[in-house]
């Protein structure tokens, strides 16, 4: 009989086939193929599992091949396999000739979750030929995981695999029995619970004119945005406003998200993704780690598809800052070990907050349509301008909003602040961009970008004003944001007078 484990190697899963040769010498048993430390424990777990579950353990020196052994292995869910392969030498399984199996093992005998049902998913779809004729050993946690993603997947339009003959275990022992008395029924599950802890309409408070119309440009257009000013003027609240009218993820950048998610160990989770980072943050912690063909998944990766909410932005390491360059740019980007590169995806609307001075009262002075708001800053002009500097300018030339907030705006409160009224005038605003461009105005392509603008001297002379092919093109994405809240199909003079100034960090502020 055939054994198949598997390992994941660059986030794509390969098959990986267990070996055994057993001599009758002293006995001993060994593990080959490159194993990391938590395999090779694996050796103690399979001998107290066979004890505890009554089963008789081969008095011979057994070796354990992984294959292909020039690649290094890691992770306890071959714990399985490995104990199918051993049985598979005493007990006759006629009836499953090829086996896939997965799975940790306690030391009293029990199945414990390996995860990555997903990447087994994906196995099974392009690495394994004739899948149909494969039997597929499961723990009994694993199975239902296997279940609500194939369920998921198919709900969502995707391909699944055909497996064989699917058997769900929970102990050790149940290998004793026929292959046919393993078999469960396929798990009915219901449709996921909506995302828990989404902000209601008593926890939001009061927006102001020039708030809300920076929050449902952006929110429609999924364009990055900086919200800055002094403090206590509504920069969290406005926060929590974009998570209340959050768009759901894509199906393709869910399903994505949910390997990113295996990579952590972690439960894949549909809703779509809203990850807060604070200012202490490190560059590892944002792009994750690749090493030894491994790759754990970071921040951005985690927010693929969703929101990326980075608080206090300009207190943040100069480095962990300027690594955000090529992931705005790009939606992706590459990690480089001394075995490789990988590319990992991160589809993100970056919404970023923070103050204009280390005291957090500047500007003492901000005019703000015909109201005047006085502060208390204890900064002086030098101080200012530094902690300013630390917002560099490659960084703010990728979002694509800058809107400095102060008290007087509050004073100017809008008429249609309910979060019903907001989420209906965006939502018909998605679906109008969606269908005019395809897209998100904030990822049309350059190409239709430059299709886009008015053939009128007017509005030439205003995108030619900008500093960079970058700085024009953002200009027009969100000009069709814009005009998409108006429910014109493309945007007008106004649409780009208004985009230019979310557009001009210098005179803002």
């Amino acid at each position: 009989m055939q054994v198949f484990s598997f390992f994941v190697r660059d986030l794509a899963p390969e098959a990986l086939t267990v070996e055994y040769s057993a001599r009758f010498q002293i006995p001993g048993f060994q593990i080959l193929g490159l194993p990391a430390p938590e395999i090779q424990e694996a050796r103690e777990r399979i001998i107290s599992a066979f004890q505890a579950s009554g089963l008789e353990f081969p008095k011979k020196r057994i070796l354990i091949n992984l294959a292909p052994a020039s690649i290094r292995k890691s992770g306890t869910g071959h714990d399985l396999a490995i104990a199918m392969k051993i049985l598979s030498e005493t007990i006759d399984y006629s009836s499953a000739t090829r086996v896939i199996a997965c799975g940790e093992l306690g030391l009293d005998g029990t199945i414990r979750p390996s995860g990555k049902m997903g990447h087994l998913i994906e196995l099974l779809q392009g690495k394994i030929p004739d899948p149909s004729g494969l039997s597929l050993i499961l723990g009994t946690e694993d199975h239902a995981e296997f279940n609500r993603l194939l369920h998921w997947r198919a709900r969502n339009g995707f391909q699944n695999p055909d497996p064989g003959h699917v058997m769900c275990i929970g102990h050790l022992r149940q290998l004793l029995l026929p292959p046919d008395s393993m078999a469960l029924d396929a798990i009915t599950l219901e449709d996921p619970d909506p995302v828990s802890g989404s902000p209601s309409e008593k926890t939001l408070l009061p927006l102001g004119a020039l708030q809300e119309r920076v929050l449902k440009i952006a929110s429609v257009g999924r364009h990055h945005t900086l919200l800055l000013g002094p403090k206590g003027v509504g920069k969290s609240a406005s926060m929590d406003w974009f998570r209340a009218l959050a768009a759901p993820s894509a199906k393709n950048a869910a399903w994505e998200r949910a390997l990113y998610q295996e990579s952590r160990n972690e439960k894949p989770d549909f809703h779509s993704p809203i990850r807060q980072v604070h200012s202490q943050v490190r560059p590892a912690h944002l792009l994750g780690s690749f090493h030894s063909g491994a790759f754990r998944a970071g921040e951005l990766s985690l927010a693929h598809g969703g929101m990326f909410f980075a608080d206090e932005f300009p207190e943040w390491p100069r480095d962990s800052k300027e690594c955000l360059r090529e992931p705005l740019q790009s939606e992706s980007f590459q990690l480089t070990s001394v075995r490789g590169t990988l590319r990992a995806k991160c589809d993100l609307q970056l919404i970023g907050s923070g103050n204009l001075c280390p005291c957090g009262g500047f500007p003492a002075r901000f005019q703000s349509h015909v109201h005047t708001r006085t502060a208390t800053c204890r900064c002086s002009e030098a101080e200012v301008r530094k902690y300013l500097q630390r917002l560099s300018g490659p960084i703010l030339d990728r979002i694509d909003l800058w809107a400095v907030f102060s008290g007087a705006d509050r004073e100017l409160e809008s008429k249609n602040g309910s979060l019903e009224t907001l989420s209906l005038q965006v939502s018909r605003a998605r679906l109008l961009a969606h269908a005019v461009h395809g897209v998100a105005p904030a990822r049309i392509p350059p190409d239709k970008l430059e299709r886009l603008i008015p053939k009128s001297a007017r509005s030439l002379r205003l995108l030619n004003s900008t500093d960079s092919l970058r700085d024009r093109h953002k200009l027009v994405r969100i000009a069709c944001s814009i005009a998409a809240l108006e429910g014109l199909e493309s945007p007008d003079h106004s649409s780009f007078d208004e985009a230019l100034s979310y557009r001009m960090f210098e005179r803002i502020i």
